[in-house]
């Protein structure tokens, strides 16, 4: 099977649920928010390799706390909904890390940015 981004070569201690995620159950977001963690730095720091490490830090906080854990958590709408596994969790998180880091590049380019909006 392959592995997630970011998850190449790592062992996960124990089997993290995504039910347990969905249920909030503080013990499964405390054994996933590592590999959560990884899997979104990893994803920002190869679209912005020249940020400091707290920008990236700044980034993938805000990034997870405002959009990928709110949308485990509530089923009703996001790019979760089909998720059926951890792994594809960690697939879903990696693609939408990306997105926003090409947006901050877009951002930050301003007007003359390839796909920027005229």
């Amino acid at each position: 099977m392959k592995q997630p981004f970011g998850m190449q070569g790592d062992e996960e201690e124990g089997t993290i649920e995504l039910e347990d995620l969905r249920a909030d159950q503080s013990e499964a977001w405390t054994r996933a928010f590592a590999s959560l963690w990884k899997t979104a730095w990893l994803a920002v720091r190869c679209r912005l390799p020249y940020d400091s490490p707290q920008q990236v830090e700044d980034l993938v906080a805000a990034l997870i706390g405002r959009e990928v854990v709110p949308q485990i958590v509530d089923l009703t709408s996001g790019a979760f909904l089909e998720a059926s596994s951890f792994s594809d969790v960690l697939n879903i998180t990696a693609k939408i890390v990306r997105n926003r880091a090409i947006d901050e590049i877009r951002r930050r380019l301003g007007p003359q940015a390839p796909g920027a909006d005229a």
